[in-house]
């Protein structure tokens, strides 16, 4: 989680002093990180064998082990319990606290938050740097609760696939919560249906592409309507002095 923190902070310090896109540079240095990690891999922890890090322990890994539900026992990673409380935290950061106002601020207008008075070099590094403890966190749930081991120089789909998340839940954390049940849900019933029925698993995927085109199709829409709400209600008042201005002139 620390080390999370400090990527995070890395790319907030970068966006802020360099103007840098912070996608751009968290893409880039995934792969920094992805080759400094399995050069501790190979150095340390590699298993001669499956040529994966050493498989954690049952003993050490964070998941309720043996929960009966229904009949059937199974193992719950402690992240997926994680989800809600996390969630619930942010969301009360953001609307409840200050900092959360100003990070809300700096992300609509930076040029109005400085204008306010409002940090913005700060406030891009704090957010970039909670982004990446929570980023953090998810990995070591993901590692230490469901795969329990690491395959060097392989990049899970999780980071990409949450932006596709975070889209559909309109970068709401209590709408995320859903969001990333659906995205997983087809996900996951893409495998089961190519194991079982013989169906392309690229069929999730154009499901999924399916949704978030038709998900940016809605905001277009709103921002449209919008728009169009504006021009008519501009139109109307240049009508209204128009005609005060024909009234006069006849009096």
């Amino acid at each position: 989680i620390v080390c999370g923190a400090l990527y995070g902070a890395l790319i907030g310090w970068l966006k802020h002093r360099f103007n840098i896109n912070e996608v751009v540079t968290s893409i880039m240095l995934n792969y920094i990180v992805q080759y400094v990690i399995s050069y501790f891999i190979y150095t340390n922890y590699i298993n001669a064998v499956t040529r994966q890090s050493e498989q954690i322990s049952a003993a050490a890994r964070i998941t309720l082990a043996d929960l009966e539900i229904f009949g059937l026992k199974m193992d719950i990673p402690l992240g997926f319990l994680l989800t809600i409380p996390v969630a619930f935290l942010v969301r009360y950061l953001m609307d409840k606290t200050r900092v959360g106002y100003e990070l809300k601020v700096v992300g609509l207008n930076r040029r109005a938050a400085r204008y306010a008075g409002i940090k913005v070099g700060r406030n891009i590094v704090l957010a970039m740097t909670i982004s990446g403890a929570l980023a953090g966190l998810a990995g070591v749930t993901y590692y230490m609760g469901y795969q329990a081991t690491i395959q060097p120089k392989v990049l899970t789909s999780m980071g990409f696939d949450s932006i596709a998340v975070s889209l559909l839940g309109n970068s709401n954390p209590i709408g995320i919560l859903f969001s990333s049940l659906l995205i997983t849900t087809i996900s996951e019933g893409g495998n089961y249906m190519r194991s079982m029925v013989n169906v392309p698993q690229e069929m999730s995927q154009v499901i999924t592409g399916l949704i978030l085109l038709f998900s940016a199709c809605g905001a277009y829409i709103r921002y449209r309507v919008g728009i169009t709400k504006d021009e008519l209600v501009s139109l109307g008042a240049k009508s209204g002095s128009g005609a005060d201005g024909e009234g006069g002139a006849e009096a």
